[in-house]
């Protein structure tokens, strides 16, 4: 399920939220639960300490692991759906 999805269901049930209360929220979400950060499949990655550092929003991303490339030389992690 994508952060949005899971807002649209936050706001289904009620919750009321502004722009700036996106990012802590979505960290709050993704420390309940467990995950590392988030994801857009074949694009980016970002850890939960540093959410949506491209300035981009982060409503269309999943939520995932970590995951260290110790190989890969332009980048030394990414985010997954599934726990390494």
């Amino acid at each position: 399920m994508t952060v949005r999805e899971e807002f649209i269901k936050a706001l289904q049930n009620g919750f009321v939220f502004n722009s700036d209360d996106i990012l802590p929220l979505v960290r709050d979400f993704l420390e309940l639960g467990e995950y590392d950060g988030l994801f857009f499949p074949g694009e980016c990655g970002c850890e939960i300490d540093d959410l949506a550092p491209c300035g981009e929003s982060c409503l269309d991303c999943e939520p995932g692991y970590k995951r260290v490339c110790e190989l890969e030389e332009e980048y030394n992690f990414y985010i997954q759906a599934e726990k390494p």
